[in-house]
C-alpha cells in the first residue's frame, strides 16, 4: 500500500484554437504545403473502438482493443479552396473548380491545439486523414440576423505502417529547464514514424539562464 495519497487537481481544456494541415508533394504536381486556419468552431474526435473479451476457465481472462478507422467531426467557420481541392480530389483550371464521380482524394496530416485553463497547452496531431464530402447548405441573412457561418466536414483518421493515428503533446510536462514547443514548431515536424514521435523532446531548446 503506498505510504501517501496525491491530490491531483488536473487543468481542464479552456478553447480550441488553430488548425493545421499538412500536405505532401506528389506526382501529379502537388508541392508540400501547411497551412494554418484560425477557423475552428467545434471538433469532435470520435474513436472506433473495437473490444473482445478473451475467456478460460468459465471467467474473462483479458480483453483485447483494437482501433478501426476513427473519424473527426470538425465545424469550422469556413475551410478555403486550396485545402479542400486537394483533399476531396475536385479538378482545377484557374478560376474553375469541378468534381467527378470517382475523385482522387489526397492524404494529408492535421493537427490542432487546445489552449488550458493553467496556461498550458495540448496539442495533436494525426499523421494520415482523408476529408469526406459534406451536405452543403446555402442561405439567405436579412438584416435582423447576424450571420453565424460555417460548415461541416469528417476527417477519417487512419493509421500509419506503425498503427499510429494521433500524436500529443503537453506543454505543462515540458522537462524542467527547456522551453516547449510552439504549435507552429511542433507542426513542422510533421512526426510520422514512431522515431520521428520520440525525437520530439530533443527538439526542444534549453531556457534562457536567469
Amino acid at each position: 500500500m503506498a505510504d501517501t495519497v496525491n491530490n491531483v487537481k488536473p487543468t481542464w481544456e479552456l478553447t480550441v484554437r488553430d488548425f493545421f494541415v499538412h500536405f505532401k508533394a506528389n506526382e501529379d504536381g502537388g508541392i508540400e504545403t501547411d497551412m494554418q486556419m484560425p477557423v475552428i468552431k467545434e471538433l469532435r474526435v470520435q474513436p472506433n473502438e473495437n473490444t473482445r473479451s478473451i475467456y478460460a476457465s468459465g471467467v474473462v481472462y483479458d480483453t483485447v482493443t483494437q482501433l478501426a478507422e476513427s473519424k473527426a467531426g470538425l465545424t469550422a467557420v469556413a475551410l478555403p479552396r486550396e485545402f479542400t481541392d486537394r483533399a476531396l480530389g475536385a479538378k482545377n483550371k484557374g478560376a474553375v473548380s469541378y468534381d467527378t464521380v470517382l475523385p482522387v482524394k489526397e492524404e494529408f496530416a492535421c493537427g490542432y491545439w487546445c489552449e488550458n485553463q493553467d496556461g498550458s497547452a495540448t496539442y495533436y496531431y494525426h499523421p494520415r486523414c482523408k476529408l469526406v464530402q459534406s451536405d452543403a447548405t446555402h442561405r439567405t441573412y436579412d438584416s435582423a440576423q447576424t450571420p453565424d457561418p460555417s460548415v461541416v466536414y469528417d476527417i477519417l483518421l487512419l493509421g500509419t505502417d506503425e498503427k499510429v493515428w494521433r500524436v500529443r503533446y503537453f506543454t505543462a510536462s515540458v522537462e524542467e529547464g527547456k522551453v516547449p514547443l510552439t504549435p507552429a514548431e511542433f507542426f513542422a515536424l510533421h512526426p510520422e514514424t514512431i522515431e520521428d514521435i520520440e525525437a520530439i523532446p530533443g527538439t526542444e531548446k534549453a531556457a534562457a539562464a536567469q
